[in-house]
């Protein structure tokens, strides 16, 4: 019977120290991308074309990486209150980097229009139509 209480304490305090480690966690991802250097800058098209060979020639690209990718603004969508750039090589195909972007970027945000190429960094998360970064910033703006 002691045995039983013991071993029920012992798993009490260890979920109850899981538990609180998990809320009491912040996610350092989006100061990460402001400070961190890119593992590399890559041309949307570019980007887009080595992961439509069904392959990945860029070997060294990892989903948590932070990458940099420069493209045209294809479209801005603010669906949900989440701030979302499309970029493409600006050859008028479907857009081939989706940016999900930071809250405190909706400055730089406003004063884009389509057409605009911009540089941004973000989180490398997959490929599934497009390329998806998260917690994106813009690091450079040519209008």
């Amino acid at each position: 019977m002691k045995r039983k209480i013991l071993i029920s304490s012992l798993v009490l305090v260890v979920l109850t120290i899981i538990l609180y480690t998990f809320i009491n966690l912040k996610d350092d991802t989006k100061e990460d991308v402001m400070k961190a250097e890119p593992k590399f800058y890559v041309n949307a098209a570019h980007l887009a074309q080595s992961f439509n060979q069904e392959k990945n020639p860029m070997d060294s690209i990892f989903v948590e990486d932070i990458i940099g990718v420069e493209g045209v603004v294809t479209e801005i969508s603010t669906l949900n209150n989440k701030q979302t750039i499309f970029l493409a090589d600006g050859n008028g195909r479907e857009a081939s980097v989706l940016c999900d972007m930071q809250d405190n970027q909706i400055n730089r945000i406003n004063t884009l229009k389509l057409g605009d190429t911009i540089r941004v960094k973000g989180v490398f998360k997959g490929f599934l139509k497009d390329i998806i970064l998260l917690n994106c910033i813009i690091t450079n703006q040519n209008e």
